[in-house]
């Protein structure tokens, strides 16, 4: 298909520079969780909460085989779940199986702030306690809070599986989606 799959942790802009990069392209941007929030009617925090996390992983798998199934033909810029490729699991079928399907939908860019993990973790934090929407429509990072410890102990344990799904990194830094988009899209 050779479409564009925004990968990395909630709150790195995968949804506002996918927005952006479909735009530029001129194809069409899909959001995994929300085609998941428009299918099961509840937000994912709701899912979670009623029926648990490995529920949640085998039905957001299930999802993106459906959004591979109806872009089959189409270009497509797409952003999965921060977990979908990166969630350290005793049974991790349903990363294996999220790859397979990512990867027939295009190139994997995997999106961080910084290089530095705990100044990335910071940013995060911040932009996610800052996003009402994020905070009461999502899950807390551990299942507690969404502090900046928190999240450098989430990317301390995903950071290596995001850079192997990753066809390219891009460190995003203090950009804007636009600047990021313009940026992905002219290399």
């Amino acid at each position: 298909m050779n479409g564009i799959v925004l990968i990395g942790p909630r709150g790195t802009g995968k949804s506002s520079a996918g927005k952006e990069i479909s735009s530029l392209l001129g194809i069409e941007y899909v959001d995994a969780d929300s085609v998941f929030v428009f299918k099961e009617k509840c937000s994912i925090a709701d899912f979670v909460k009623k029926e648990s996390w490995e529920e949640f992983r085998k039905t957001e798998a299930s999802i993106l085989r459906e959004i591979m199934v109806s872009y089959d033909q189409e270009r497509i810029v797409l952003s999965p779940g921060g977990g979908a490729v990166a969630h350290p699991t005793q049974n991790n079928m349903c990363v294996e199986d999220n790859l397979r399907v990512l990867r027939r939908v295009g190139k994997l860019v995997y999106l961080l702030p910084y290089q530095d993990l705990q100044r990335s973790a910071q940013i995060l934090s911040d932009r996610i306690n800052g996003d009402q929407s994020s905070t009461s429509s999502r899950p807390s990072i551990n299942g507690a809070s969404n502090n900046p410890a928190d999240m450098l102990e989430m990317l301390k344990s995903r950071d290596l599986l995001y850079r192997a799904a990753a066809d390219e990194i891009f460190y995003t830094g203090e950009m804007t989606p636009y600047q990021f988009a313009r940026m992905l899209t002219s290399s």
